[in-house]
């Protein structure tokens, strides 16, 4: 893939290079040579593992109006949840500028369905009492090669991603391998306030991503439901997905 665009940036003694790759119409992010992001106009899902932002929301029966995102990155979920959920309102949270500037030159992140703002995330979820139908916590700092989590996943963060939830809400969480979520997933706060747990994977990526449910939902039809969504509103989108989910409880 070719350098589309380059930055390389210092900031409190730490130097951090980004980078945006293009090949036709697809794009890449890129820090410190991590690979953050993917977006292609054509192909909204793109076999990554931003794919599994969106798809857990597709397994709640009723439809998704108002969504909370916790880290931007590059976007690429946030148009999957534009063009295949229909939102009516997405808010992103990020608190790297230099990544909202690519979200939206380079991602196209613009529009009145999107709202994003430059903020500690921490502290944007003390100061508001907005609550949405799913929150996203996609949280992660550069780190050497991954990036790595900002914080610790225990039962009082929990707890605060949860306070901004609709009735019936999700929070879908992004963990770097399974064994995080599936911890999560036996706390026992967790288990006494959402009625379904599902762990999502994909075969590209290590990644597992844990969607916590407060209305109870299978995998099997939530599969099915979310596939039918997609074939639905973009015919052969569907084709090649490349994910698993696993009931947790």
């Amino acid at each position: 893939m070719a350098i589309l665009w380059s930055l390389d940036e210092t900031r409190d003694g730490r130097s951090t290079r980004y980078e945006v790759r293009s090949s036709g119409a697809t794009r890449r992010l890129y820090t410190n040579g991590a690979f953050h992001s993917q977006y292609n106009p054509h192909r909204l899902l793109a076999g990554g593992v931003w794919d599994l932002l969106t798809l857990p929301a597709l397994y709640r029966p009723t439809s998704v109006a108002k969504v909370l995102m916790l880290g931007v990155g590059g976007g690429a979920a946030i148009h999957q949840y534009v063009n295949i959920c229909a939102v009516e309102r997405i808010t992103g949270i990020e608190f790297n500028p230099v990544h909202l500037q690519i979200a939206k030159t380079f991602f196209d992140c613009q529009g009145p369905t999107i709202e994003l703002i430059h903020a500690d995330a921490y502290a944007w979820l003390k100061r508001h009492r907005r609550r949405f139908d799913v929150v996203i916590d996609d949280l992660f700092v550069d780190g050497i090669g991954d990036p790595i989590r900002p914080n610790v996943i225990d039962t009082r963060w929990m707890q605060q991603l949860t306070a901004h939830l609709r009735p019936g809400g999700v929070v879908i969480q992004n963990h770097l391998g399974p064994a995080s979520a599936r911890r999560v997933a036996k706390d026992p706060w967790v288990r006494a306030h959402f009625a379904s747990a599902i762990l999502f994977d994909t075969s590209q990526f290590e990644n597992g991503m844990l969607a916590l449910y407060q209305s109870p939902v299978s995998n099997r039809q939530g599969r099915n439901l979310a596939i039918k969504r997609i074939q639905d509103l973009h015919p052969g989108a569907a084709k090649g997905l490349d994910f698993r989910g696993q009931q947790l409880f």
